[in-house]
């Protein structure tokens, strides 16, 4: 799911001292000139592209600096996350990120060697693959980069990184890495301790590196379910996780399968199983709505009415296997640095016709339980046990990577982060003495990119980077971010609503149907959103979760057909710039009628009896 990997960390420092001595700091001083997009300034650093040279060639690492004010005392690398992600295009909003003063510092950030403008790396089939299933087009993408494969690594990273300190002429820097950037700031550590000043750590991978199982995603995801419910989801359930667990026992039988309708009333074909429910738990790290409704959609499935969850997880996948355009995201450098790196479960040295038996072998040997809420069978079809299958690796497995040294280490975790959730952040500070945990309630992964409103984080960052000491306190932050109760569950029937709208019986009931699907609409809107980021604030449509189709334009709000509870359906619309608005209430359960929309109330009457219910407007 698109995450960080650390394990080539013993090769480190054999790498690098070879980049020492074929750069020298003055062979490798970099020349900064105003940038042609923005007011950064840019450089290159070449590279060799094999510092064992096997392989000829070099590498032009882009590079971008925002130099600060006053003459500078601290220089803060940015990195960013993938692997794969150009890091330039984030540096332009770093100072407002961390929360900082400008005085003094300067921040620095590259692409990665095979990212941005740095040599991008591509293999045209696997940006296109469907990212839960890309076995053969990593393959095909191996082949076609030959030995270059094995040289987009972290190690390679962590090498570039030292040239790139030679070529600024600075004793030490501070790395700020978010996400598979906390692996190469971690590493770098690893091989130049007395070249770190301090670290800054977002949503940070464990000291041991990524687990392509997911096995501490895993760990953490009953936690998040029911911090996430609290006591709000009592009246359907004592524990989301367990729910989610017989789900998935149930989707081992066999696919939910059915329909999604899309944003103009179409019906799709659409299965949920429990790779595309996995899926959809790590799209909601980016993405409340994402998460809100889960419980209750679980919930529902479980009893028989899937359509929710359909919706829900047609969205959530939407968004997790969004496509990237290549100079975002190197899809080359993800699968090489993964495939590389990462332990799997077989023998690297094995035949790749042996791959597959080894692993469903080796992973059946675990059993279930490192798995829960899901399973075994889930973990054989990890997405990135798939992606490196029939990679053949170019280089031999590396020993365990050296301890980490004891730096100044601040690492932020939010405690909605699945990819990289709390119990990793534990580990690595388990492992760094003078190190720090602030937890942020409410977050997902990225706290600081996520939540630029937020001020416990930054308080602990200006600590950080205070002089001439950092103060570092582990805490608890309150909560800033203020998430919406989960939802309930949604209704099978109209006789499961209670009557509303001042009315009684069905004319109340159908009242209270029509608020519903109004508020339905809205968090239909929401997946429609969270499923394509490109989507316009004013030219938004979704599905109804039973028919028709609704959508948010100019011209205001439009419904057509738009169920949600079956039997209930509502045509028409809220109104806009102060004109009325003019619902149709129709469907084989409902008392139908014709209400009349002002100021955000909707009167009149349904099955001849007066009522009055709020709408969106």
């Amino acid at each position: 799911m698109r995450r960080p990997a650390n394990r080539f960390a013993s090769l480190l420092a054999a790498l690098a001292g070879v980049a020492a001595i074929a750069t020298p700091p003055s062979a490798a001083a970099l020349s900064f000139h105003p940038c042609p997009a923005d007011g950064n300034q840019c450089a290159t650093l070449r590279v060799p592209l094999d510092r064992l040279g096997a392989v000829p060639g070099t590498v032009a690492l882009h590079v971008e600096r925002l130099a600060g004010r006053g003459p500078i005392h601290t220089t803060i690398l940015e990195l960013a996350g993938g692997p794969g992600q150009a890091a330039t295009p984030l540096l332009g909003g770093t100072f407002d990120e961390l929360g900082i003063s400008s005085r003094g510092r300067q921040l620095i950030a590259f692409d990665q060697r095979g990212t941005g403008q740095s040599g991008l790396l591509r293999c045209p089939a696997l940006e296109r693959a469907d990212q839960l299933n890309s076995t053969k087009q990593a393959a095909a993408c191996a082949a076609s980069l030959g030995q270059r494969r094995g040289l987009y690594t972290t190690a390679s990273s962590v090498a570039d990184i030292e040239a790139l300190r030679q070529g600024l002429a600075i004793p030490r820097i501070a790395l700020y890495g978010v996400s598979y950037g906390t692996t190469v700031a971690l590493d770098y550590a690893r091989s130049y301790p007395a070249h770190v000043d301090r670290l800054l750590l977002d949503s940070t991978l464990p000291p041991g590196g990524e687990d392509p199982l997911y096995r501490d995603s895993y760990s953490g995801l009953p936690r998040i379910l029911r911090s996430r419910c609290g006591h709000r989801c009592a009246s359907f359930t004592a524990d989301p996780a367990a729910e989610l667990h017989r789900l998935v026992q149930r989707l081992g039988a066999g696919l939910l399968r059915g329909s999604v309708i899309d944003g103009a009333g179409h019906p799709r074909p659409y299965a949920v199983g429990r790779e595309q429910l996995l899926a959809a738990l790590f799209a909601g790290d980016f993405d409340d709505a994402l998460r809100a409704p889960l419980a209750a959609d679980v919930h529902a499935a479980l009893a028989g009415d899937s359509a929710p969850l359909r919706r829900l997880i047609r969205a959530g996948v939407a968004a997790e296997t969004a496509y990237l355009p290549p100079t975002a995201l190197s899809s080359a450098v993800y699968a090489a640095t993964l495939c590389e790196e990462l332990s799997f479960p077989w023998d690297r040295a094995a035949a790749l016709a042996d791959r597959p038996a080894e692993a469903a072998a080796n992973i059946a040997a675990l059993g279930d339980a490192p798995f829960f809420p899901f399973d075994a069978a889930t973990a054989l079809a990890s997405d990135e046990v798939r992606l490196c299958l029939q990679w053949p690796n170019a280089d031999p497995a590396p020993p365990p990577p050296p301890p980490l040294p004891n730096v100044p280490t601040l690492i932020i975790s939010g405690l909605a982060d699945m990819r990289t959730p709390l119990e990793d952040a534990r580990q690595l500070q388990a492992a760094i003495p003078d190190s720090a945990i602030v937890s942020v309630p409410g977050s997902g992964h990225s706290v600081l990119g996520a939540n630029p409103g937020i001020s416990c984080p930054r308080a602990a960052i200006r600590a950080l980077f205070a002089r001439p000491s950092p103060k570092l306190v582990s805490r608890r932050c309150p909560a800033e971010i203020v998430l919406p109760a989960p939802d309930a569950v949604p209704p099978g029937s109209l006789a499961a609503v209670a009557p509303g709208g001042g009315a009684k019986g069905l004319p109340g009931r159908t009242a209270a149907a029509v608020a519903l699907t109004l508020r339905d609409f809205g968090e239909a809107l929401a997946l429609a959103s969270a499923a394509d980021g490109e989507a316009g604030p004013l030219a938004l449509s979704a599905g109804g979760l039973r028919s028709g189709h609704g959508s948010v334009s100019s011209s205001g709000v439009h419904l057509v057909h738009f169920s949600f509870i079956p039997g209930v359906v509502i045509s028409g619309s809220l109104g806009t710039s102060g004109l009325p608005g003019r619902l149709v209430v129709s469907g084989s359960a409902a008392a139908r009628g014709v209400l009349t929309v002002r100021r955000g109330l909707a009167s009149g009457r349904l099955g001849g009896v007066a009522v009055r219910v709020h709408t969106l407007a």
